[in-house]
């Protein structure tokens, strides 16, 4: 039984051309900010790295709402973007602030569909209505127009029909290409807690950015700084730096420095690419150690964490 990603890329994506995709997630109240957007900063500078590296930026915008209903909307809508790629794509995230919990958020939500198979039985997540949307949406994003009603009608009916053969089923989904849906996930100054953890069957590899200068990660301390897992998450702590010799003239960003174009001049990079060139102390990276990485426009060092 084919999935519903597989139904959409027959119907959509046979003479397409695609690119590894970067989707870029601001944070509570920034909806309206522009260093995520093609006019900022961030992003700019992030888009001259990713050209380099053959990949698409797409800025993802939610309301910033302060509350868990709102990052739970925006993590549906972030599954739906996801899910419109095909199942080969290499998949970035960069989320900055609660936009780093949507993402958390989404890994779990994924986590439900891939157990239950992503098909129209999956009601509690998406119905058949909603999962005809996510296509014309994907269509217009990706084409500039919407399909007509007629082919709409159309899926729709394809899918109420999969939902009626799948009754007496479970099928799963069936990712022949690569193992996890989510290859790298950058989280900047994302409060952390227990609640909203990253579900990492989802998720290769996940990379917790954050500043002990961060007054704000932290939240009157109901979250915190760092991710307790092990498989595949490495914490590191930022610093910046303006002597490269000693490092003694450190300073710790604060969070919204945490998404300054200086950062976004080395994040694709790290680790993989300045592990292979070894720069920067980077041949000793080890993803299931901590660490610290100082940074400044022209120079990267990275340590491993002593505690």
């Amino acid at each position: 039984m084919r999935s519903f990603k597989t139904i959409f890329l027959i119907l959509f994506f046979s003479c397409s051309k695609l690119f590894s995709v970067i989707i870029l997630i601001h944070g509570t109240f920034s909806l309206k900010e522009n260093w995520y957007q093609p006019n900022g900063k961030f992003f700019q500078e992030l888009q001259k790295q990713a050209t380099i590296l053959n990949k698409k930026i797409v800025p993802f915008c939610w309301t910033g709402e302060n509350n868990n209903t709102a990052r739970i909307d925006a993590a549906k809508n972030l599954i739906q973007l996801i899910l419109s790629y095909p199942e080969t794509e290499e998949i970035i995230l960069i989320g900055h602030s609660h936009g780093g919990n949507i993402i958390n958020i989404a890994s779990k939500l994924l986590h439900n569909l891939k157990t239950t198979a992503l098909t129209c039985d999956s009601e509690n997540i998406f119905s058949s209505q909603e999962l005809a949307n996510l296509i014309n949406s994907s269509y217009e994003r990706i084409y500039g127009q919407k399909l007509n009603l007629q082919t709409l009608v159309n899926i729709e009916c394809l899918l109420n029909t999969k939902k009626e053969k799948s009754l007496n089923s479970k099928p799963t989904i069936k990712t022949n290409q690569k193992e996890f849906l989510i290859d790298q996930v950058y989280l900047l100054a994302t409060p952390v807690n227990k609640e909203n953890l990253p579900d990492m069957s989802i998720i290769k590899n996940l990379y917790n950015f954050y500043s002990n200068g961060d007054l704000i990660q932290k939240v009157f301390g109901f979250y915190k700084r760092k991710i307790s897992l092990n498989t595949r998450v490495t914490n590191l702590e930022i610093k910046f730096t303006n002597n490269q010799s000693t490092l003694n003239a450190e300073q710790k960003p604060g969070h919204s420095e945490l998404h300054d174009p200086i950062i976004a001049q080395w994040l694709l990079k790290i680790p993989d690419k300045l592990k292979i060139e070894k720069i920067g102390g980077f041949e000793n990276f080890n993803p299931e150690q901590d660490g610290i990485i100082y940074l400044s426009e022209n120079f990267i060092k990275y340590e491993k964490s002593k505690s």
